[in-house]
């Protein structure tokens, strides 16, 4: 009798571990998904992220071009003008040219460190480029 006890006992225990375990199991696959789904989460952001650092250095290297173009055009016209070919425009023309291309160098060198610090520096960078562009714009209807 005390065997059978014994026995029924350790049956009882075995079962119950092995219950026990399987339910740690499917919960270890469903922490599994979830973290699975957490990481592709995490690599779909950062993609999205990279994929607007690259879209942005495209489209300032376009305004970089357009820029250099209407800083060429003024200094055409400011050797063209008897008027202002020795005044301070050619100055301010040289200064926003300068400019410009600081503007280009630190785009080229700007190495991603994170979504919040990219957005400052966008912030900053679009700050740049528009005080730029405003300054070309002022000085063509000036010459």
């Amino acid at each position: 009798m005390y065997k059978k006890t014994l026995r029924l006992s350790s049956i009882t225990i075995t079962v119950g571990v092995i219950l026990l375990s399987c339910n740690t199991r499917t919960e270890n696959i469903e922490e599994a998904k979830t973290n699975l789904t957490a990481k592709q989460h995490l690599n779909v952001r950062k993609e999205t992220y990279l994929t607007d650092i690259k879209i942005y250095r495209t489209e300032t290297n376009e305004k970089v071009v357009i820029n250099n173009l209407s800083i060429t055009s003024l200094k055409k016209r400011i050797e063209n003008d008897k008027e202002h070919s020795n005044s301070d425009y050619y100055v301010k023309v040289g200064e926003l040219d300068r400019e410009n291309n600081e503007m280009k160098r630190i785009m080229d060198n700007y190495t991603p460190e994170g979504k919040e610090n990219w957005e400052a520096f966008k912030f900053e960078f679009n700050l740049g480029m528009d005080k730029i562009e405003n300054s070309l714009e002022i000085l063509s209807t000036k010459i």
